[in-house]
């Protein structure tokens, strides 16, 4: 009977790509197992076969001084829920204070502030890692009632549009969490952290770029030519359509509602007395009177002993 597989774990990005004949080696002496190793953008991609093989290659890299990135295990993550109608003038503290009494394993409460940093009817609440079950998840998303008051309703993050940044090397898509690249400035081009920069505004000049190398804007700015850019919205299917045909202004509403109409059967040309008698007329009047008398002379005829006259057979 196979047995069954448990879930996959992260991948691992190394940047020291000359040491990988060292690190094979080691991970071969530690018996670590990878389902996949390759070149890619981000430096090595390794993907360990089980979760035990992402820890011991993770301690492994760690010991050794690799410069690498990953990502939280899926039983790691934290729990996060927003919480839509807490009102924004109770303190999160108070609100942390009144959820850790509602027997829930929370580590942290922020409030969610709009783009003019100010602040909301929301709270962002993170809960512990070693509390990340099926169970407890539910018991977050239960929540209705904070500080007495009821009303409130638990909802799901919204994701980011663009990827986060890491705040120790100030790369896009990982967090500071699980870096351990060499720490880098968010304020100039040295190579230490930001909370060891000696940097002044007022006398050392304009800020400079760790990402793209130029002067003028932080390594946060997001209209640095290294920084993620939104992308374009779909755009939406234009049903074809016949081209309309030019208006008549002696074509009515009406008619174009009535729709078409079948012409009636043309009349048929039947003769009437009235037609026969004027067509008569017509032949008389073009015969003159003089031709009918000599015409009547010339027609032979003979009188009957009672009055009539007849013609000859």
């Amino acid at each position: 009977m196979p047995v069954p597989h448990g879930p996959k774990p992260p991948p691992m990005f190394v940047q020291n790509k000359d040491r990988w004949t060292e690190l094979r080696k080691r991970c071969a002496e530690k018996k670590i197992q990878f389902s996949q190793a390759r070149n890619s953008v981000q430096g090595l991609k390794l993907q360990a076969k089980t979760v035990a093989d992402f820890k011991n290659l993770q301690n492994l890299l760690v010991s050794c001084s690799f410069k690498f990135h990953t990502y939280s295990l899926k039983e790691e993550r934290e729990i996060r829920v927003v919480l839509r109608g807490v009102p924004k003038e109770i303190p999160v503290d108070e609100v942390k204070e009144d959820l850790l009494a509602q027997n829930l394993p929370v580590q942290s409460v922020r409030r969610i502030l709009n783009r003019s940093r100010e602040p909301l009817d929301l709270v962002l609440v993170s809960g512990t890692a070693e509390a990340n079950d099926k169970a407890t998840k539910a018991a977050f998303f239960k929540i209705r009632s904070v500080c007495s008051l009821s009303g409130v309703k638990a909802e799901q993050p919204r994701k980011r549009a663009l990827p986060g940044q890491c705040h120790n090397c100030q790369s896009y898509g990982h967090s500071s969490r699980h870096c351990f690249h060499s720490a880098r400035c968010v304020k100039c081009l040295g190579d230490h952290g930001t909370a060891q920069c000696t940097r002044n505004k007022d006398t050392d000049g304009p800020p400079a770029c760790v990402l793209c190398k130029q002067k003028g804007h932080t390594a946060n700015y997001l209209g640095c030519p290294r920084a993620p850019k939104r992308p374009p919205p779909p755009e939406k299917a234009v049903p074809r359509r016949a081209p309309a045909r030019p208006v008549s202004s002696t074509f009515s509403y009406a008619r174009a509602a009535a729709g078409p109409r079948n012409a009636p059967p043309a009349a048929k040309n039947i003769p009437t007395p009235a037609d026969d008698l004027s067509q008569l007329v017509s032949i008389i009047t073009v015969i003159d009177t003089g031709e009918l008398a000599i015409l009547a002379k010339k027609i032979p005829y003979r009188r009957e002993p009672d009055g009539k006259t007849n013609l000859p057979n």
